[in-house]
């Protein structure tokens, strides 16, 4: 025959699962406010202007490979150099060595 729990533990048991919720709720929240800061679309204006650039290229590192550059017989010409038509971008393909 089971015991009667006492009105004592039942006060106890449901004290700590309302505790452990207000716990989970809070670092639930805390978690997706974190992630809501993440998700931000990110700001590249820099003075209210946008990114504004002379070149669409790829810049080598100082030390280490590179990207993949334009062959040196083929170079590329970007649509706004005056006086040269633009041309088509042709890899290097003895790149890397």
């Amino acid at each position: 025959m089971p015991k009667s729990v006492s009105t004592k533990s039942v006060r106890v048991a449901g004290s700590c699962l309302l505790a452990g919720s207000v716990l989970l709720a809070g670092a639930a929240s805390a978690v997706w406010a974190q992630s809501a800061k993440t998700n931000a679309i990110p700001d590249f204006t820099q003075g209210g202007i946008g990114w504004v650039t002379r070149s669409n290229d790829f810049f080598p590192p100082k030390n280490g490979l590179g990207p993949v550059m334009s062959d040196p017989a083929h170079p590329y010409v970007m649509e706004s150099s005056p006086g040269r038509p633009q041309t088509f971008r042709v890899a290097d393909l003895s790149h890397p060595p």
